[in-house]
C-alpha cells in the first residue's frame, strides 16, 4: 500500500511538473506575443484609417464614374439612336444596291450572251473574211489571166479590124460590081419586057429554071430572114431536105396566105427566093412556109 502511494505520488509530481512547465510556456508565450498584438493593433488601426480615406476617395470616384456613366448613357443613347437611324438608312441603301446588283447581274448575263453571240459572229466573219481573201486571190489570178486574154483578144481584134477594113473595102468594091450587074440586069429585063423586082411583085430569075415537083415532097419550114427592100427571103429548108431551084413555097401566117416564094438559090440547110403573088402584107421572119397549102 505504501508502495502504491509512492508511485502515484511520483506520477502526480511528474504531471504537476509537466503542467507547471506548460503553464510557464503559455505565460511566456502570452507575454512575448502581447506586445506583438499591440503593434498589430496599431498597424491595423493605421491601415484602417488609410483604408477609410481610400474608401472615401473611391466613393468619390464611384460617384464621379456614376455621373460620367449617366452622361455616357445619355450620349450613348443618342448615339445608339443616331446609329439606329444610320443602320436603317444603310439597310435601305443596301436593299437598293441589292436590287441594282441584281439588275447589273442580269445585264452582265445578257451581255455575256451577247458577247458569246458576237464571238460566234466574229468567228464566222473571220472565216468569211478568210474565204473572201482566198476568193479575192483567185479573182486576182483570174483577173490577171483575163487581162492577158483581153490583151490577146485586143490584139486579135486589131487584126480583125484590119481584116474588116480590108473586107469593107472588098464589100464596097463588090457592091459597086453588084450595082453594075444590077444595072445590066435591069437593062436586060427592060429589053425582054420585064421590070426589076420591087416590093409587092416578083420577077423570075433570068434564064431557064427547072421547076421541081415540090408538092410531092410536102415540105414545111419557117422564114429565117427577110429583105423587104429587095423582095427576098430565106427559109429554114435547104438542099439536104430536097429543096431545088424553081420550087414554090407558100407563106402562111395564122392560116392566112401571104405570098409565094420562088426559090432561086439553095444551100444544105437553107434556101433563098423572091416574093411572088404578094397581097396586102409581106412576109416576116417566123412565118410558116409550105409546099402544099
Amino acid at each position: 500500500k505504501g508502495l502504491v502511494l509512492s508511485t502515484l505520488t511520483k506520477i502526480l509530481i511528474v504531471l504537476l511538473t509537466i503542467s507547471s512547465i506548460f503553464l510557464c510556456g503559455i505565460v511566456v508565450t502570452y507575454v512575448g506575443s502581447a506586445t506583438n498584438y499591440k503593434e498589430k493593433y496599431d498597424d491595423l488601426g493605421s491601415t484602417n484609417a488609410s483604408l477609410t480615406s481610400r474608401i472615401g476617395d473611391l466613393t468619390n470616384q464611384v460617384n464621379e464614374l456614376k455621373e460620367q456613366k449617366d452622361k455616357d448613357a445619355i450620349a450613348n443613347g443618342n448615339r445608339v439612336d443616331a446609329l439606329t437611324d444610320e443602320i436603317k438608312q444603310l439597310t435601305t441603301e443596301r436593299d437598293k444596291y441589292k436590287i441594282d446588283l441584281g439588275v447589273a447581274q442580269k445585264r452582265i448575263e445578257d451581255n455575256a450572251s451577247i458577247v458569246n453571240d458576237n464571238l460566234v459572229t466574229v468567228a464566222t466573219n473571220n472565216k468569211m473574211l478568210k474565204d473572201a481573201q482566198i476568193k479575192v486571190t483567185e479573182l486576182e489570178a483570174l483577173k490577171t489571166n483575163n487581162n492577158k486574154k483581153i490583151n490577146e483578144l485586143t490584139a486579135a481584134i486589131l487584126d480583125k479590124d484590119t481584116i474588116l477594113t480590108q473586107n469593107e473595102a472588098e464589100i464596097k468594091r463588090l457592091t459597086e460590081v453588084n450595082t453594075q450587074l444590077q444595072n445590066q440586069l435591069d437593062q436586060y429585063l427592060l429589053k425582054i419586057g420585064k421590070r426589076a423586082p420591087t416590093p409587092g411583085t416578083i420577077t423570075p430569075m433570068p434564064g431557064p429554071v427547072e421547076v421541081a415537083p415540090a408538092k410531092n415532097l410536102d415540105l414545111a419550114g419557117v422564114i429565117s430572114e427577110v429583105k423587104p427592100s429587095d423582095s427576098l427571103a430565106s427559109i429554114s429548108k435547104g438542099s439536104a431536105d430536097g429543096v431545088k431551084q424553081g420550087m414554090i413555097f407558100h407563106v402562111i401566117r395564122n392560116d392566112k396566105f401571104i405570098c409565094d416564094i420562088v426559090i432561086f438559090s439553095t444551100d444544105a440547110d437553107q434556101a433563098s427566093g423572091y416574093f411572088d403573088l404578094v397581097g396586102e402584107d409581106i412576109p416576116r421572119a417566123g412565118d410558116i412556109v409550105k409546099t402544099n397549102f
